[in-house]
């Protein structure tokens, strides 16, 4: 049974504890896993081209050692008090209420 009995606390905490993890497309995962690999390949093919310009043209590996690697970087989760905060005010922007008000003033363009 839960400890909090108050139900402004439960929502509180609710909305600072849950999160929105639902991504646009279904196919979301199999995409992180294709940065991964991308980012991976570029890195090798980077390295590999230099090795073979350095054997070529007698430098030294010090070029091949100042590649860095990239890392692909995901986005944080927003918690769901942020997301319902931003749906809230996404959704009616300035824009449209104000179209809205125009229309029903009869000074619509």
């Amino acid at each position: 049974m839960s400890s909090i009995h108050n139900p402004r606390e439960k929502k509180r905490l609710a909305y600072d504890r849950d999160h929105y993890a639902k991504s646009e497309y279904d196919k979301a995962r199999n995409g992180w896993r294709i940065k991964k690999h991308k980012a991976r390949r570029s890195y090798r093919h980077a390295v590999d081209s230099r090795a073979k310009a350095a054997k070529l043209d007698g430098e030294s590996d010090s070029k091949i050692l100042s590649i860095m690697r990239r890392t692909p970087r995901r986005w944080p989760v927003p918690s769901l008090r942020e997301r319902v905060r931003k749906n809230s005010h996404g959704v009616t922007g300035p824009n449209k209420t104000g179209k809205n008000e125009a229309r029903q003033n009869g000074t619509d363009d």
